[in-house]
C-alpha cells in the first residue's frame, strides 16, 4: 500500500484560528476558510474533499484514488493510517492551537466510487 500523508491542510486551518473568540466560532472561521480552496490533493492517491466543523471537532472527507472498499478492512487501513495522524498532530507547531483547545480531528476515508473505507478520530487525549 502507498504511503498517505495527512493534510498540510491542516497546518493552514490551525493558523487560521487566530481571528475568532470561542473554539467553535474559530473552527467555523477555519472550516469557512478552507472550503473555497477545496478539493485538495494530499498525496498521489489521497485527496480531502469536504472539510465540516463539528462539536469541538473538525471533520475530513477523504477520497482515495486507487484503494477500494474492502481491499482492507477498516480496523487494518486505520492501523496503517492513524499512527501517521497522530505524530503530526502531536508534533507539529502549528496544530498547538487546535491540541490546546481539545479538538478532535476526525478522518472520513471513501473510495473514488464514494464507498466507505474508513473512519477514525484523533483525539488530544490520545497524544
Amino acid at each position: 500500500m502507498k504511503r498517505i500523508a495527512f493534510p498540510v491542510l491542516l497546518v493552514c486551518v490551525a493558523l487560521s484560528l487566530t481571528s475568532c473568540a470561542s473554539t467553535q466560532s474559530k473552527l467555523d472561521y477555519a472550516v469557512k476558510q478552507m472550503r473555497p480552496t477545496l478539493p485538495k490533493v494530499v498525496d498521489e492517491e489521497t485527496t480531502c474533499v469536504s472539510i465540516e466543523a463539528g462539536s469541538n471537532s473538525l471533520i475530513y472527507g477523504m477520497t482515495l484514488k486507487t484503494i477500494k472498499a474492502g481491499q482492507f478492512t477498516p480496523e487494518k487501513f486505520t492501523s496503517l493510517i492513524k499512527p501517521a495522524a497522530l505524530k503530526n498532530y502531536r508534533e507539529l507547531p502549528a496544530m498547538k492551537q487546535l491540541r490546546d483547545a481539545g479538538v478532535t480531528l476526525v478522518y472520513k476515508y471513501k473510495d473514488s466510487t464514494g464507498a466507505d473505507v474508513a473512519e477514525f478520530s484523533v483525539a488530544t487525549s490520545e497524544l
